[in-house]
């Protein structure tokens, strides 16, 4: 049989099982049958699983930080995996991405959000609608870090509480030679804000997979009630 019409297959066999509720007594037979195939596939049955549950969780999450610290770098290489060379100033865009963080699945609809002033006046209806903030700086740019200070005041006083998930992030610490803001300094400020603190490169690929699958996990556990601080001693993830 063609790896098609098996996929296909198994695909109406899960719908018929999801159907009868009978899913608890045939997981076992449906795990093994699926590892015959690819680990893609098998994959993909999963996140076909939780979505027809309604198991599949769906946060919202928003990119904030000055104009030209990689927030488009960032977020386009974590959905696509590419790197954008050019920079071309944002208004405003949304990417979705499936991903998957100790071992549950979960859809993240990511708004890269404009870094210019002019468009200041609508990070209150961003950052209303969002659940989880990643707050970007450029490394090799102090006045981005200075900038980034009033954005997480400003997504304290629009939800109203302190313990909103968010990270901060030092983006391209491929430029290492041209550093102006110091690792320390960022460890500081993501302590005083009791948030984890993140150096990335879009360009490498340095801990872009890890950042987002850190976002996931504090809006995990902000979802939870009567969780502790997901922020452990070490801020600090490197």
């Amino acid at each position: 049989m063609k790896t098609g019409e098996s996929r296909r297959r198994w695909k109406t066999r899960i719908y018929a099982l999801i159907a009868s509720n009978n899913l608890i007594l045939t997981d076992c037979v449906l795990i093994h049958q699926c590892q015959r195939q690819s680990a893609g596939f098998l994959h993909a049955v999963f996140v076909y699983f939780y979505r027809m549950t309604g198991e599949m969780r769906e946060y919202k999450v928003v990119v904030l930080g000055s104009g030209g610290v990689g927030k488009s770098a960032l977020t386009v290489q974590f959905v696509t995996g590419t790197f954008i060379e050019k920079y071309d100033p944002t208004i405003e865009d949304f990417y979705r991405k499936e991903i998957e963080v100790d071992s549950s699945p979960s859809v993240l609809e990511i708004l890269d959000t404009a870094g210019t002033e002019q468009f200041a006046s609508m990070r209150d209806l961003y950052i209303k609608n969002g659940q989880g903030f990643i707050l970007v700086y450029s490394l090799v740019n102090q006045q981005s870090f200075q900038d980034i200070k009033p954005m997480r005041d400003q997504i304290i006083r629009v939800k109203r509480y302190e313990k909103v998930p968010v990270i901060l992030v030092g983006n391209k610490v491929d430029l290492e030679s041209e550093r102006e803001v110091s690792v320390r300094e960022g460890q500081a400020l993501a302590e005083e804000w009791g948030c984890p603190f993140i150096e990335t490169s879009a360009k490498s690929k340095t801990m872009v997979d890890e950042l987002f699958a850190e976002i996931v996990r504090q809006m995990d556990y902000a979802a939870q009630p009567d969780k502790d601080d997901p922020c452990c001693s070490s801020c600090n993830i490197q």
